[in-house]
């Protein structure tokens, strides 16, 4: 008996939305309308996000005919460069309908991912279906190409003309602190033999001072040698430092596609006298 009093307080209603029906009590029909909605609105959203998750993800379901080359790739829109017999340039999902015979060198690039290169030798027992996963660049990676080469790491992360200029400028730096280090040892020997055969020699005093006048003169060169070689020194590791830090602080993963995971911000707060700025890394 309860159950049916209970069937009886409601009514059911095919609404204008296909698939959804709207079970509406009789004392609240307004709550009943807005639950039915709201059923319909959560499939169509799931519909839509399954449908965009198959469209970007295209090449997956994608299948090469008996006759044709296909090359895949995650993610999807790399540039497929083959040269050979003929040259083949083309955006994965790539399919070649032509038949391909002999070596060709397969190259597969991205911006913000690392190359893939392979020589694969075309024959009709060849896969026909290339699947290729390319690593995306991270700053580590970059920072380590900067600590071999300065300039190495900037171009690695998409920056030649700026990698161009930090190699060139710790290139100058670096010879000017070698050709001065060389020029000290120079100034270093010279003061020791002119003290070394002041003092194995008995000379009159009027000879004695000369000499002494020009191992002070000596003395004063070698300083002012030491001094510049610190220079350079100082200007050659700043520079190294520096090189170091572009390559991790100004990665482009910061900016845009942050393959890693960190986050960097930059903001300006005023203030009642003086302005701060705030610059914040998230690891």
């Amino acid at each position: 008996m309860k159950n049916k009093l209970r069937e009886d307080r409601h009514l059911s209603y095919d609404g204008f939305f296909p698939g959804c029906r709207f079970r509406i009590q009789r004392r609240r029909p307004i709550q009943g309308i807005l639950k039915g909605m709201k059923r319909f609105w959560c499939r169509w959203f799931i519909f839509l996000i399954c449908l965009h998750w198959v469209i970007q993800n295209e090449t997956l379901f994608a299948q090469p005919d008996s006759n044709q080359i296909l090359f895949k790739s995650r993610p999807i829109g790399a540039v497929v460069e083959l040269k050979g017999i003929h040259t083949i340039i083309g955006q994965t999902p790539l399919f070649i309908k032509h038949e391909l015979n002999g070596p060709y060198q397969v190259r597969v690039n991205k911006s913000g991912f690392e190359s893939w290169q392979k020589t694969v030798f075309f024959n009709p027992l060849t896969t026909r279906q290339f699947d290729i996963s390319l690593t995306p660049k991270t700053r580590w990676k970059a920072v380590l190409r900067s600590m071999l080469i300065p300039g190495w790491g900037q171009c690695y992360s998409e920056r030649p003309i700026k990698g161009v200029v930090v190699g060139a400028t710790f290139g100058i730096a670096l010879c000017g602190a070698i050709i001065n280090s060389i020029h000290y040892q120079n100034k270093v020997t010279a003061y020791n033999d002119a003290l070394a055969e002041l003092n194995q020699t008995n000379l009159p005093n009027a000879e004695y001072q000369r000499l002494w006048q020009g191992i002070l003169k000596k003395q004063e060169q070698a300083e002012g040698a030491f001094k510049r070689q610190q220079k350079w020194f100082w200007i050659t590791t700043g520079l190294f430092i520096g090189n170091l830090v572009d390559a991790f602080i100004l990665f482009p993963a910061l900016w845009g596609n942050n393959s890693d995971g960190h986050k960097f911000t930059l903001t300006v707060e005023p203030g009642s006298q003086f302005n701060r700025m705030a610059v914040a890394i998230n690891f």
